[in-house]
């Protein structure tokens, strides 16, 4: 019962006290304490005694860190405790093995302790019987991860640690005997063991392990001798000497123990332990409660390879515990690199299943089996989040990076955690790199635009007295030097990447004067260049498009090519629900002609919504296949409705590009709609969203295609611009026009940013290390979490019929478009 209790069973309870001896009812104690991992939280019991005791007139309760008032109360089950007898109350969120071991189990609070608390036993409203833990406030965990057992079984209301024997996390075998009925840590009755002198007798590995997934002697105490073959910061790893291996390839030799470090412990070293044998999360482990250094060995621990992909009669369960080892396995995703310390390796590189296979077809379930397959991880030998280096490749930073797709060789004990199999080296990993791309490798042309997603750039808040204030940035940087390094990074990025015009994404909506984000942006860029190269667009009246934290943005090199007629905004569709509106970027339009051939051609700046959840998209009865696509997918396809209907009456030169992050991958139905859409074929039918102000807020049929290329499909089949979840993909698109697609060189996807490690990102392990130039360098890698992608045309003068196609758009079209004129406008 949860603290505060109903005053009126309190009273009722106080009151059956009375119905009892007083003499018998103090004789209850607290006999074991289990401060465990997790939600293995324990009290027993001990009625010591010659009379039975009823143990709901008792409870026990709380006083969290040490505080001198109870935060919780919980009165014991109604049971008769016969004399001599114990009783186990556990915490219901324990495992399995301690919750076996209990008479009874709760969520009560008053079970939920941790290392800093005293528990208390005494009479319902009355007084304290027996304590663990001190009444300081602010305690320090003094009680945290330890099984404590009773040795003095004489009632204490002061807590006296004299009194109990302290055993290690997770130990329960002593649970539900009597003290010092099998020396308090046995099993079934037998002697417990003892830890011997090295070279005696032992439990052998494969036994304590066995065939099965859970460890075969769980809950009893074991005497094992074995190699060191690996530390952690909470334990070492050991393995049987190869004379003693039982030939069962279905037994691990290897196990962990867990010990709180490995001390002044040496690897390869034999050691011979004493400890408690559990499953934690389904790794086998032995809790150390005694340990001998047996000093060095001849023997060497045997070395199990695992090929990837896996063979087909691996067992890694078998090799828990183990050590192992890895050839040429290929980086698969290095996202918790700087965060866990961990990278993923596989036998290749895993594909987002909507960016190769149409949602639900049988190819797409095929792309999600194989993802799931081949799975590896490396990983630090600590539990520290974002360190300054990683045990397994300490040499990592800017100029030393893991990029996806590089080979890597490691050995090390396996083990399972987080539900997945990692091995710890022991000592660096050998990484095989094919290295960054210092630029694209699209063959030239003579026109090259491009469409780049940089990833919040918000330049700050100028105040009164001058200066820029980076934390009032409701976006990306929030220091000064997290703004500088990521500037600077997309600098490089864009004057490698040469275009003639750039799309931009994910720039701070903050207008065009002096001191916005794309003035700030194209200053530095042609500061880099040397010279005024790159010009910008912005509405006449300085307003900004749309109402969003961030935009589109255009950039163009004014020798190179020339704005044909104002630029044109494409306001995209909202869905509402109730009070909750999802809304995404209006889309930026825009002709240009290019100066050396004198042909015309249009470009589509676009950044549909994201995949991120929202209300007004979830809550309007998304389908299976809406959901494979991620949140807001049928309001994505109302956008490429609303953009193919746009740009076929815009008036525009019949070369158009559309560019940007559309929020969907190859496969996804925006895509469909714009590219080859055909209800007949395409195995479902895809629809628009609801409460979009279209079609009288229906969800309708779509019932046809645009027609657009995907440059990417015929020139860069194999490319990504993205990384999510482990899985490469593209959100980041190039579609053409027929007109357009006959000039077209070569499509490159730019692997500066998603092949990076997330670690190495301006506001990644840079931000904790600032100092260290290990994390500081300047180039256009993870400039952005997206790649550029630069699509490559040859425009002929002599080309006819590709000009301005339409003529000027009719008034009526305007005002359906909701259009914004704009001017060019150089960078001040």
């Amino acid at each position: 019962m949860k603290y505060p209790e109903n005053s009126r069973r309190r009273a009722l309870m106080a009151a059956m006290i009375t119905a009892f001896p007083l003499s018998a009812q103090a004789d209850l104690i607290i006999s074991e304490y289990v401060e465990g991992s997790s939600n293995n939280k324990a009290l027993e019991f001990y009625n010591t005694g010659s009379d039975a005791v009823e143990l709901s007139a008792y409870e026990i309760a709380r006083f969290k860190d040490g505080a001198e008032t109870p935060n919780a109360y919980m009165t014991l089950p109604s049971f008769s405790l016969a004399a001599g007898a114990v009783y186990v109350h556990a915490n219901s969120g324990a495992n399995d093995g301690l919750k076996a071991l209990a008479n009874s189990t709760s969520t009560d609070d008053a079970i939920g302790f941790n290392g800093g608390d005293s528990v208390v036993l005494r009479l319902v409203g009355g007084a304290i019987v027996d304590r663990v833990g001190t009444l300081k406030e602010g305690a320090s965990a003094y009680l945290k991860d330890v099984t404590l057992s009773r040795t003095d079984t004489t009632a204490n209301p002061d807590f006296n640690q004299d009194q109990w024997q302290t055993l290690a996390r997770d130990t329960f075998s002593g649970l539900g005997k009597a003290p010092g009925a099998d020396g308090g840590d046995g099993g079934d009755g037998d002697p417990a063991p003892t830890l011997g002198a090295c070279g005696e007798a032992a439990t052998l590995i494969s036994a304590v392990q066995g065939s099965a997934d859970e460890v075969a002697m769980k809950d009893q105490t074991v005497t094992v001798e074995g190699i060191i073959t690996g530390f952690r910061n909470n334990g070492f790893f050991v393995q049987e000497e190869p004379s003693d291996e039982d030939g069962n390839p279905q037994t691990s030799e290897g196990i962990f123990a867990f010990s709180n470090g490995g001390g002044s412990l040496t690897l390869g070293n034999l050691v011979r332990i004493k400890g408690a044998v559990s499953d934690y999360h389904g790794n086998s482990q032995i809790s150390v409660s005694e340990l001998a250094d047996c000093g060095a060995t001849d023997a060497v621990a045997t070395v199990t390879p695992i090929t990837l992909p896996f063979a087909a009669d691996l067992n890694l369960e078998a090799l828990e515990g183990m050590v192992v080892s890895v050839s040429n396995a290929v980086v698969a995703n290095t996202y918790g690199l700087g965060r866990y310390g961990e990278i993923t390796i596989s036998d290749k590189l895993k594909w987002t299943p909507t960016d190769a296979a149409i949602p639900g077809s049988a190819e797409y379930d095929a792309v999600i089996a194989e993802n799931k397959a081949n799975l590896l991880y490396i990983e630090d030998n600590t539990s520290s989040q974002n360190t300054a280096s990683v045990s397994f490749y300490p040499e990592f930073g800017y100029d030393n990076p893991i990029l996806l797709g590089d080979l890597v060789s490691a050995t090390g004990p396996l083990n399972f955690s987080y539900d997945v199999y990692r091995i710890n080296p022991m000592a660096p990993i050998s990484v095989t790199s094919p290295g960054r791309t210092a630029a694209p490798e699209a063959a030239l042309g003579n026109l090259a635009v491009a469409s780049f997603n940089v990833l919040n750039y918000f330049n700050g808040v100028k105040k009164d007295d001058g200066s820029i204030d980076y934390s009032a940035n409701p976006r990306g940087a929030k220091t000064e030097d997290e703004f500088l390094l990521q500037q600077a990074r997309i600098v490089k990025a864009l004057k490698t990447l040469d275009a003639d015009v750039v799309g931009l994404m994910e720039l701070e909506n903050d207008g065009f004067s002096d001191d916005s984000a794309i003035n700030t942006l194209v200053t530095a860029l042609n500061n880099e260049i040397g010279e005024d190269a790159y010009t910008y667009v912005s509405t006449k009246d300085g307003s900004k498009p749309g109402t969003d934290q961030i935009t589109v943005g255009l950039i163009y090199r004014a020798a190179n090519v020339t704005p044909k007629g104002d630029a044109i905004v494409v306001d995209m569709p909202e869905q509402t629900l109730g009070a909750e509106t999802a809304a995404m970027r209006p889309s930026l339009v825009q002709a240009f002609t290019h100066k050396k051939t004198g042909q015309s051609f249009a470009v589509s700046i676009n950044h549909f919504k994201s995949k991120r959840s929202s209300s007004a998209c979830d809550n309007s009865a998304p389908t299976d296949i809406d959901q494979m696509q991620g949140n807001c997918n049928p309001l994505r396809v109302s956008a490429a409705v609303t953009l193919g209907e746009a740009l076929a009456t815009l008036g525009l030169p019949e070369r158009i590009l559309i560019l940007g992050d559309l929020n969907a991958y190859s496969k996804e139905d925006p895509i469909s709609v714009l590219t080859d859409y055909n209800p007949a074929t395409h195995g479902y039918t895809i629809k628009t969203a609801a409460n979009t102000g279209m079609d009288a807020g229906a969800a309708v049929e779509v019932s046809k295609n645009y027609g657009y290329a995907l440059v990417a499909e015929t020139h860069d089949a194999e490319g990504f611009s993205y990384t999510y979840d482990g899985a490469q993909g593209s959100l980041d698109h190039i579609l053409a026009s027929r007109a357009a697609m006959e000039d077209i060189v070569d499509l490159d996807h730019w692997n500066v940013n998603s092949i990076e490690a997330y670690a190495l990102q301006a506001d990644g392990l840079f931000k904790y290390y600032k100092d260290s130039t290990g994390y500081f360098g300047v180039g256009p890698y993870r400039s952005s979490d997206h790649d550029p992608v630069v699509v490559t045309m040859d425009l002929k003068s002599t080309d006819k019929g590709k000009d301005d196609g339409g003529g000027s758009l009719g008034l009526l079209s305007i005002l359906a478009l909701l259009t914004m004129r704009f001017a060019r406008r150089r960078p001040m």
